[in-house]
């Protein structure tokens, strides 16, 4: 993925986004809804037909978990 950031949401639920370049958050600093982590970063040459594109992934306990079920 390159550059991650991980968000540690408590009572083991993480959410991961990448890949991301100028990370704009630094670790332990608390953010909210709407802050802006950083800058998504360009995919690589072997990606480039997908276009710019973030990855998100969510977890509860290190468990991957389809965030379609916990987002609106």
């Amino acid at each position: 993925y390159g550059k991650m950031i991980t968000i540690d949401h408590g009572d083991g639920w993480e959410s991961h986004y990448a890949p991301v370049q100028d990370i704009e958050v630094v670790p332990g600093q608390w953010v909210e809804a709407g802050t802006q982590l950083g800058r998504l970063a360009a995919p690589p040459p072997a990606e480039r037909h997908q276009g710019t594109h973030l990855h998100f992934e969510l977890h509860h306990h290190g468990e991957p978990l389809d965030p379609s079920l916990y987002i609106r």
